[in-house]
């Protein structure tokens, strides 16, 4: 197998507008599309529409001597809803398409159009739209970006080159406006770069170990979807699920191997890596989480225990009652201190979360994630305007000074020479780093770290109790716990607690008993989920019940077993509860395979932090009063 890069530069004719969702300068209604670095640029998404409806076009017109697989090469389209079930599990498209970014001087033009009233002949009354136009009428501006792709031998590389330079030759412009002579493509150039022996065998890992870290580097601005509001809004999780890391290797497998996208891993045939082929499913990838670059130091969630007290803050785990704070307040009026006694402000209703997230290490005062807006249609390829109700968003987190940090844990895998061969051909997976992540597809360069300069959480966690004798658990990824079927819309805050109570003697064996707790929960679900999941009963819709990431449970012994539970959990996530063992088991397969339920701890779901050491103090005797009256 050999990866192909089409280094391809376009040469368009002024005036050249491609919208913006981003505001521009004063008084321009349609600003010029820049990326993140601030240069004038063609979106990838928008080469890729304007590509497969020429090459569809060509097709349709001389397929005897033209006839690309569309659907192989730019993916299936989804989102019928009235599709069964093997219809709406995604194919991807093998092409893989960078922005294209011009470096051509710009000489900073506004254009200005109108609307003319038929009846009066006149200028319509506001109609007056100002463009943002960086080149001139007939003047050339050339964007640099690229196609990749994966192919079996040089030939189908070649051939498939050939079709791309005429699908973009067939291309008569891009952009906005183009009936009125906007963007006119006046020449495509291409340079051909390979890249061979992707499958070569790999070598044993460097060290054998049961576990290493990941590095990931988005080359670019990607947008791994969180629970949808709208069907047409797409909002980008910061982090990236272990789910969607597993998901996309074994996406880049299938084309390593060049075989159907409808395959389990599990079923491809690659004689190099028969070790990781049976063990892939038993290797579990943690939840990416971002940091500033180089700092090796992965976040850390802040528990929900932590309440602000007059922009302090204090961790409030051990309280299993309402309190109320009392601070020192400072009066200029009559120029001494009062003691003020005040009710701790949750997570819930804060407004501002940037003391917090620095000080779990999620940004500095410096730097801070920052997200990019992109609206796209689908073109209506007869009257050659947007198709009508095909209008979306996707908002897309900027990658620029921050790295994502993982983990791989192999423990799973019993033996230690198939852990280490497992080890050694998985990380040769990763050296071709991550292509198709999330729903922009972008690129990812992959780092593997040992044990010897591991990547370092935060703050700490100790397994030993703390001196009450207690653990002081903190999910940092979302868990399923209670069970929802013991539940229903008028079930109050002691059935949910009977539901954490009953669940935690579940997964230990009677072996751990909670205290109390701080969570919120949250469900998961909607079409795509339901149909691509939830296989046994596709009448009846059943979303998952989550327990969120920063919930927080008080654990007490009941017997000796208790601490090595704690150590596996810590180690290699919560397991899936009984209930949900029994309620996912589908086809013959347990409840813990992904292909029913997603959110297993191989995904990177269940991961807690024990008896965090982080620096906030939980408030001292004298400066709290219990309320039991607000309780009881």
């Amino acid at each position: 197998m050999i990866e192909v890069t089409l280094k391809i530069r376009l040469t368009l004719e002024g005036p050249i507008l491609s919208h913006s969702t981003t505001a521009g300068s004063y008084g321009i209604d349609s600003p010029m599309y820049r990326n993140a670095d601030g240069c004038y640029a063609l979106p990838g998404s928008l080469i890729k529409g304007r590509l497969r409806e020429a090459m569809a076009e060509l097709r349709q017109k001389a397929g005897e001597v033209y006839n690309p697989d569309i659907e192989e090469l730019f993916g299936q389209q989804t989102g019928n809803r009235e599709a069964e079930l093997p219809d709406i599990r995604p194919r991807r498209g093998r092409l893989q398409f960078d922005d294209f970014v011009s470096d051509t001087p710009d000489s900073q033009k506004d254009i200005t159009r109108i609307k003319i009233d038929p009846d009066l002949g006149a200028v319509n009354h506001g109609m007056l739209q100002v463009m943002e136009a960086p080149w001139a009428s007939r003047e050339r501006a050339a964007f640099k970006g690229a196609v990749s792709f994966i192919t079996s031998n040089e030939e189908s590389g070649t051939l498939l080159e050939k079709q791309i330079l005429i699908g973009l030759r067939w291309i008569n412009g891009l952009g906005s406006n183009r009936s009125v002579g906007f963007g006119n493509l006046i020449s495509v150039e291409i340079d051909c770069k390979c890249t061979k022996n992707l499958l070569r065998e790999e070598t044993s890992a460097d060290e054998p170990t049961g576990s290493f870290d990941l590095v990931i580097i988005p080359l670019s601005p990607f947008c791994v979807a969180r629970h949808c509001v709208a069907e047409n809004i797409f909002e980008s999780e910061r982090i990236i699920p272990g789910n969607v890391i597993k998901g996309c290797l074994a996406e880049q497998w299938r084309k390593l191997v060049d075989q159907d996208s409808a395959k389990d891993v599990s079923k491809l045939d690659d004689p190099n890596r028969q070790e990781l082929l049976s063990n892939f499913d038993k290797i579990r990838f943690t939840h990416a989480f971002p940091a500033p670059a180089a700092s090796n130091t992965r976040p850390i969630v802040a528990p929900l225990s932590i309440v602000k007290v007059n922009k302090r803050l204090y961790d409030i785990a051990m309280h299993d009652n309402a309190i109320a704070i009392t601070i020192d307040e400072f009066d200029d009026n009559n120029d001494k201190k009062l003691k003020l006694r005040m009710a701790p402000a949750f997570q819930i209703d804060w407004k501002d979360f940037s003391d917090t997230e620095q000080a779990f290490g999620w940004e500095t005062p410096e730097l801070s994630l920052t997200t990019e807006l992109r609206v796209r249609t689908s073109i209506d390829s007869v009257k050659r305007k947007a198709d009508e109700g095909k209008l979306f968003a996707q908002e897309m987190i900027v990658p620029k000074g921050f790295e994502w940090y993982s983990s791989v844990d192999l423990d799973a895998i019993k033996d230690p020479d198939m852990r280490a061969k497992v080890a050694g051909q998985l990380q040769g997976l990763l050296a071709h780093g991550l292509r198709g992540l999330g729903k922009t597809k972008t690129r990812a360069k992959v780092k593997v770290i040992h044990s010897y300069k591991r990547v370092r959480p935060k703050f700490d966690s100790s397994v030993a109790p703390t001196k009450d004798g207690v653990w002081i658990i903190t999910l940092q990824t979302p868990a399923i716990l209670c069970n929802p079927y013991e539940m229903n819309e008028q079930s109050r805050r002691e059935e949910l607690c009977r539901s954490y109570k009953n669940a935690w003697a579940d997964i230990s064996d009677g072996s751990i008993e909670m205290s109390h707790y701080f969570a919120a929960q949250s469900l998961a679900g909607g079409f795509y989920l339901h149909r691509r999941f939830r296989t046994d009963d596709k009448s009846t819709y059943y979303p998952f019940l989550l327990t969120n990431p920063g919930s927080v449970f008080v654990l007490k012994k009941v017997n000796d077993r208790a601490q090595e539970l704690i150590n596996d959990w810590l180690k290699h996530g919560l397991p899936l509860p009984g209930w949900a063992k029994e309620r996912y088991a589908t086809q013959g397969s347990p409840g813990e395979d992904w292909r029913f339920c997603p959110y297993i701890r191989q995904n990177g779901f269940g991961e807690i932090a024990v008896n965090l050491q982080h620096s906030i103090d939980a408030p001292k005797e004298k400066e709290y009063d219990v309320i039991k009256s607000l309780v009881d």
